[in-house]
């Protein structure tokens, strides 16, 4: 894996990411998937059309349990076998979507979680997966904690583990050449601590790895791009910067200007589960956001006069698949409000399958009647969104046009 830049300036970058001889620009993500699948979606060329070298970001806590390390181990391929693709793959330790518990990780093992609870993989267990798996690329299993709220004794814990799994990996590589081209991401641990986030840069950088993850930055932290800015300019600039957890267009927009290269997809998952549709600012329309979002924000900063009996029959009621979910934000609109239910109009009219086949109204019903189809209509579409927003920002990297681009949103 190798970074060639085309641009840098005021902290942005962009450039040409080689993953096995295949060039992709950046910034640029990487496509979200659950068990080795994009959720919601059946046929992968839906999606391709505009990502058709994008590498998959397959997920240990949906993997960790099925399928069996035996069974794969003895494909041609490994898991690129066994979920039928040939498309590039980049294992990471956690799943962007999925809320990370703290406290449980040990001095020899980092806890994972599925549907069948907590799951404890240490180095050995991590390293026959990566022998069996074989993915292009992967990050070194590290112990991630939340980017507010800890002890410096916590942090420095965790960056002290994360280093010493680190060493370890890079070990076990170095004595199997099945992995020689298995690609290393080594973690960026350190909390909210600038001291710590240096010390784990600093190490890192100087071990074997082929490029980095930040972990535990949370774009609704204070300062927190203050603290990545700082945390990066300890890094190489000739190789790769990896990042988890920072979804939305205008953080996104923060993070690249700290110098950030490759992004999860989670958020237009996340999106898709709570029945929402991405709209993004185009050059052409002045971005407002939808009224829905604006009446949800009113909501929550209203005056308390709701009685105590109907706001837990109303908390009762939100439980579900929501529960996890973070709140909608500016860029979205919410297809079960009732306003939609005669709105014959396309979502966006963006040039993707849901909005050149089916009306607001369509999918409004869907989601009524509880139909999955809901979610794969709109898994296509934020995915499109998603994919547009990220050609859009290249563009205006590469044009000069980054602050008129900005601007926008």
């Amino acid at each position: 894996m190798e970074l060639k830049l085309n641009y840098q300036r005021e902290g942005c970058r962009s450039g040409e990411l080689q993953f096995d001889r295949i060039p992709l620009e950046t910034p640029m993500f990487l496509l979200y998937t659950r068990s080795g699948a994009i959720p919601h979606v059946a046929i992968w060329n839906d999606l391709l059309e505009h990502n058709y070298f994008t590498p998959i970001q397959l997920t240990l806590p949906t993997l960790v349990d099925q399928p069996s390390i035996e069974l794969v181990k003895g494909l041609d391929k490994g898991i690129h076998s066994f979920i039928g693709q040939k498309t590039l793959s980049v294992l990471t330790v956690q799943d962007p979507a999925a809320d990370l518990p703290s406290g449980y990780n040990e001095d020899k093992s980092v806890s994972v979680w599925n549907a069948g609870g907590r799951r404890k993989v240490d180095v050995a267990q991590f390293s026959s997966t990566l022998l069996s798996f074989r993915p292009n690329v992967v990050e070194c299993l590290c112990d991630t904690i939340p980017s507010k709220g800890q002890t410096p004794k916590r942090i420095k814990k965790s960056v002290d583990r994360t280093l010493k799994y680190l060493d370890e990996i890079v070990t076990f590589k170095e004595e199997n050449k099945a992995l020689e081209n298995c690609s290393l991401l080594g973690a960026i641990e350190g909390s909210d601590s600038i001291s710590e986030r240096i010390r784990s840069a600093k190490e890192t950088a100087s071990r074997q790895v082929e490029g980095f993850v930040l972990e535990g930055f949370d774009g609704s932290a204070d300062d927190w791009t203050n603290l990545l800015t700082r945390t990066v300019s300890e890094l190489p600039e000739n190789k790769p910067r990896f990042i988890q957890g920072i979804k939305t267009p205008d953080d996104i927009i923060k993070a690249v200007e700290c110098g950030i290269d490759v992004f999860d997809s989670s958020f237009p998952y996340q999106v898709s589960e709570r029945g929402c549709a991405l709209i993004f600012p185009s050059p052409n329309k002045k971005f407002k956001p939808e009224s829905s979002h604006i009446e949800s924000v009113m909501a929550t900063t209203a005056p308390e006069t709701e009685s105590k009996e109907n706001k837990d029959k109303n908390n009762d009621n939100e439980e579900g698949n929501k529960k996890n979910l973070p709140s909608s934000t500016k860029y979205e609109i919410d297809l079960h409000d009732t306003r939609f239910k005669s709105d014959m109009s396309s979502i966006d009219s963006c040039g993707c399958y849901c909005c050149t086949s089916h009306s607001r109204a369509y999918v409004h019903h869907l989601l009524v009647t509880k139909e999955m189809l809901a979610q794969v209509l709109l898994m296509m579409h934020n995915m499109h969104q998603y994919s547009k927003f990220f050609e859009q920002m290249r563009q205006a990297l590469n044009d000069g046009k980054w602050n008129e681009f900005k601007s926008r949103f």
